[in-house]
């Protein structure tokens, strides 16, 4: 009776361990995509301000050609 109680206990001890290696590996995977999430809206706003710093660019091209021609057509 009493090595079952022993044997019942370290299994339940095990198991608590078990769950709280788990339970760390979940906080880790959490931190993994909580870093990943932010690297990547990082990404995205790069992305934003490349395009509009390359749209205003073509813009002001644009319209020195079409002032150009402008000029040329007269």
């Amino acid at each position: 009776m009493y090595a079952q109680i022993v044997y019942k206990d370290k299994n339940l001890l095990d198991l608590n361990n078990n769950i709280l290696e788990l339970e760390r590996r979940l906080i880790d995977l959490q931190e993994h995509v909580g870093d990943k999430n932010e690297v990547i809206r990082g990404r995205d706003k790069v992305i934003e301000v490349s395009k509009l710093f390359f749209c205003d660019r073509l813009l002001s091209v644009v319209r020195c050609a079409a002032s150009t021609f402008a000029l040329l057509t007269l």
